[in-house]
């Protein structure tokens, strides 16, 4: 079945979603609070394990830079948000505080497209039809929908729209370039990925404002060097 992986991984979400709004009244707010750092030291902690396989320094810190630079000029944190404060106007109601739905959607469609089980997984999928990867993804990613949303609420919901477009167009790419991408720019995309991964783990932990997805561009730049001097 096409994108068979990435369908399961939307449903997922979706489902995790569900419950937690469902859930959301129900969990005290110091547990919400210790599952967010919970989640946000397990991310930091996978973070870290993917971003030191780069192979590379010098070609990893420009493609960052470079797709860091590409995502400020072409807005993509900003637009991100924009597109969750539509989503808090058509559906938010007065149990909502003013920034949940933006955060809970801008956060989640970050952290379930970057991580290097994504992108690995959705290229896996294209090349070889093999789904292991993203059907292990959409079991974690149901438990931290779950959670997610019972902080957050609807705004994680809407996260699994950006996870299906971008896991297809992933998909996709793969499927039409197949066998070009070499295991070193795999690599090198997972690493990017991980260093993005960290930021957004501060982000939840200390409550900063590193805007990541500016820095998702980066992603694509190996793809593009291994096109043109692949």
């Amino acid at each position: 079945m096409i994108m068979l992986g990435n369908i399961v991984n939307t449903v997922a979400i979706i489902g995790g979603s569900i419950l937690g709004i469902f859930f959301k009244k129900g969990l005290p707010l110091k547990i919400k609070d210790i599952i967010m750092s919970s989640m946000g030291l397990f991310l930091l902690t996978l973070a870290i394990k993917d971003a030191i396989k780069f192979n590379n320094a010098i070609f990893t810190l420009a493609c960052l830079l470079l797709g860091a630079v590409i995502g400020e000029f072409l807005m993509i944190d900003d637009n991100l948000k924009r597109l969750g404060t539509y989503f808090e106007e058509k559906f938010s109601n007065n149990d909502n505080s003013s920034n949940d739905i933006v955060k809970g959607f801008t956060t989640t469609s970050i952290m379930f497209c970057v991580g290097a089980m994504a992108i690995v997984g959705s290229i896996k999928s294209g090349l070889t039809n093999d789904n292991e990867i993203l059907l292990i993804k959409a079991l974690l990613d149901g438990i931290f929908s779950l959670i997610f949303a019972s902080k957050y609420g609807i705004g994680v919901l809407f996260s699994s729209i950006v996870v299906f477009l971008y896991q297809g167009s992933l998909y996709f790419l793969a499927f039409f370039i197949k066998s070009s991408l070499s295991e070193n720019i795999i690599t090198e995309i997972s690493t990017l990925g991980g260093i993005i991964m960290i930021g957004l783990a501060f982000n939840l932990l200390f409550d900063k404002n590193i805007k990541i997805g500016n820095m998702v561009p980066a992603l694509f730049i190996p793809i593009i060097y291994n096109a043109i001097f692949g």
